[in-house]
């Protein structure tokens, strides 16, 4: 009985994923009271991102089980439920890498399939014809053996930087020239970090308790 019971249970993975991501407000909820929302038919990889948050929603890069072509997911949090955002059908392949992010409050995706990363933005959210490709960014050799994904974060210098986030470092993005850099992250004792996520956050003055 036990065991019935706890293969119901919403993966644990997930919970901390989707609590780490919540507004103050969101989180609130769930002080006093745990409960199933629904089983979840999709593989999210343990190298992921803690969620991207936009629209009342979590979005992830998932795969359906048995395939291989990678969704990105949303967890509406008051509807609590799980859906699949589409993305346009000449993107998809089983060879490509996806990662889901937020930019400028934009749903955004990096999109790579053996070559150059793309990325796009879902200027309206919710409306596929609306993904629109913004930028092509090149690795050059060094990188591409020691970058195995990016995520866009926010822009910097008014503009005309995009800092990226990979699982090693930070990555600047020029607009203009169009150069890829390395911005290395390190300790204040100076050890440097070898594996990390980096995130965009707001201060709030909502009190837990």
């Amino acid at each position: 009985m036990e065991k019935n019971r706890a293969n119901n249970d919403l993966p644990h993975e997930i919970i901390e994923l989707i609590l780490l991501r919540l507004p103050v407000k969101s989180i609130l909820r769930f002080r006093n009271s745990w409960r199933k929302i629904q089983d979840i038919p999709y593989s999210i990889p343990y190298i992921t991102t803690t969620g991207a948050f936009t629209n009342d929603a979590l979005h992830w890069t998932a795969f359906p089980l048995r395939s291989f072509n990678a969704v990105i997911i949303a967890y509406d949090v008051g509807g609590d439920s799980f859906r699949e955002v589409p993305y346009p059908d000449h993107l998809i392949s089983y060879s490509c890498k996806i990662d889901a992010a937020i930019l400028d409050d934009n749903l955004c995706m990096m999109w790579c399939d053996k070559g150059p990363y793309e990325l796009w933005m879902m200027e309206e959210y919710g409306a596929i014809e609306s993904w629109t490709k913004k930028f092509i960014i090149r690795l050059d050799l060094e990188l591409q053996y020691t970058s195995p994904g990016l995520v866009p974060l926010c822009f910097i210098k008014d503009g005309a930087t995009l800092v990226l986030d990979s699982i090693y470092d930070l990555r600047l993005f020029e607009l203009g020239s169009k150069i890829l850099k390395r911005w290395p992250v390190s300790t204040k004792d100076g050890f440097k970090s070898c594996c990390f996520e980096a995130t965009i956050y707001t201060e709030s003055l909502v009190a837990i308790e």
